[in-house]
């Protein structure tokens, strides 16, 4: 019970106490405890002469110690009471250079704890650097895999695979592997020890643990119920075959995980379509049935859509990118001032694609990219935000062009109509400049040209653009009404005579 979290003894309980019956017992075992009720704890004694001689030959082999004495025996067992703790602890301190003599003097009539933590500490601060390393990571995370150590300090396999012998030795519990990867762990009491020694185990301690913490990993310590503690391991493993170049061995991580618990944890799966967006083999098809996957089993999170976003971007699905912004405004994932900004950049990649073979959805994008950037602004101006008031208006200059683009080689008078919409509207939202003022003018001219009737209607559709941009032109600010080119074709405007022949 000792080597579980305080959580877990808890919980360890409190199911023992459901299932316990007639017909079955739980036996734990645990550190003498003096408060134990009689009636339900047996108190285990320590080794006899011969077991104990046995236990030492094969700690001492283990460790690569000589053998002890029969007298060495003798006086360990009057030391130790024959405790396997308490010797195996004295072994450590042999190992670390201590006499026999001196440890068992040293620690005699002290707890097998507290001989065990000096051991501990000796052993620590006698390791080598990389190895000192490796512990400190593994006492931060709590449970790793071998991938995820080395993506943190970026040793070669050859070195790990030699430190992580070194370790095993000592202090590490194998952790059940996931998709065949070594993980490691280490007990609570080593982890508090290296923890409570700092800086004394490794000068930038410090500037170590920060770098784990700030790593994509997550420490697996904290997570109070089982199913989390794997998801979160699962997860870690998986970022660190991704980030190794080995996104095959992280989808084969994730499933296993993932199966044992229903196939549905929408974190596993997203994990999982990040790692076939890494795989070149990976088709835009499975890559995106993996993240509406994660989508429809719950996953909400902000980075998902970012990822999901950038993946549909990189294989030029820009409508797949709309989509993945609509789902991810619909969530409140996140900054919506980010995720407009997000929309208006597939749409104008949209646009760009289309503009030549189908411009009328480039059209289309083009007007939902401007009611997209008029969110923008006023989200940006109520949560008082100018660089992002500016990158609206930046955004009005650029599909400004864009329409321009796209409606300028046709002489329809409905797009021409269309046309004098949208550029106003890119006024409106502060595109300033002198060319888009000059493209109403045209537009309107063709606009005129284009009308095939001369009725009183076509006429009334006429003054009414023709208000509408003498408005918007006495409205233009200073530099703009300064331009010769603007000023010219403000006065062919004011000559316009609707009487005449057109």
């Amino acid at each position: 019970m000792d080597s579980l979290l305080p959580d877990e003894q808890r919980r360890a309980i409190e199911v023992c106490q459901q299932f316990a019956g007639a017909q079955s017992r739980f036996l734990f075992t645990t550190r003498n405890n003096v408060t134990a009720s009689a009636a339900s704890s047996i108190e285990i004694r320590g080794f006899d002469q011969e077991e104990l001689a046995d236990f030492t030959s094969s700690w001492c082999e283990r460790l690569r110690l000589a053998p002890l004495s029969a007298n060495d025996l003798e006086h360990l067992m009057k030391t130790t009471g024959g405790s396997p703790l308490f010797v195996e602890s004295v072994l450590r301190l042999l190992r670390g250079g201590m006499p026999i003599a001196d440890a068992l003097k040293q620690w005699r009539n002290h707890l097998g704890l507290e001989v065990r933590n000096a051991a501990l500490k000796r052993e620590v601060l006698q390791l080598r650097l990389e190895a000192k390393k490796m512990l400190v990571i593994i006492s931060t995370l709590g449970s790793c895999s071998f991938a995820e150590v080395k993506d943190i300090l970026g040793f070669s396999d050859t070195t790990m695979v030699d430190v992580a012998n070194d370790l095993q030795t000592l202090f590490l519990i194998d952790s059940p592997q996931i998709a065949g990867t070594p993980r490691y762990a280490i007990s609570t009491t080593t982890r508090q020890l290296v923890r409570s020694l700092g800086k004394e185990v490794l000068p930038e301690y410090d500037e170590l643990v920060k770098k784990v913490h700030t790593s994509k990993y997550r420490s697996v310590v904290n997570d109070k119920a089982t199913p989390l503690r794997s998801v979160a391991a699962a997860i870690n493993q998986a970022m660190a075959q991704i980030a190794g170049g080995t996104p095959d061995l992280a989808v084969k991580t994730v499933d296993e995980v993932n199966e044992r618990l229903g196939g549905r944890n929408a974190d596993l799966l997203s994990v999982r379509a990040r790692a076939l967006a890494a795989m070149q083999s990976s088709s835009a098809g499975d890559i995106r049935r993996a993240f509406e996957r994660s989508y429809d089993a719950g996953q909400r999170k902000d980075i998902f859509f970012d990822q999901w976003y950038k993946t549909e971007i990189a294989s030029t699905d820009f409508d797949g990118a709309i989509g993945v912004v609509d789902r991810a405004l619909k969530s409140d994932a996140g900054n919506s001032i980010y995720w407009l900004s997000r929309r208006i950049d597939a749409r104008a990649y949209a646009v760009q694609r289309y503009q030549a073979n189908d411009p009328e959805h480039a059209a289309t994008q083009v007007r939902n990219a401007l009611a997209d950037i008029k969110s923008m602004k006023a989200a940006a101006v109520s949560s008082k935000q100018p660089l992002m008031v500016e990158s609206a208006r930046r955004y009005a200059e650029k599909f400004s062009d864009l329409q321009w683009g796209i409606a300028r080689p046709s002489g329809v008078m409905e797009k021409w109509l269309s046309t004098i919409t949208m550029q106003l509207e890119c006024i409106e939202l502060e595109d300033q400049r002198v060319d888009t003022y000059l493209r109403l003018a045209v537009a309107f001219v063709g606009f005129w040209k284009a009308l095939s009737a001369n009725s009183e209607s076509a006429q009334s559709l006429l003054d009414q653009q023709l208000r509408i941009i003498k408005d918007c032109y006495k409205r233009a600010p200073r530099w703009v009404a300064q331009d010769a080119n603007f000023q010219v074709a403000r006065r062919d405007l004011d000559l316009v005579n609707w009487a005449g022949a057109r």
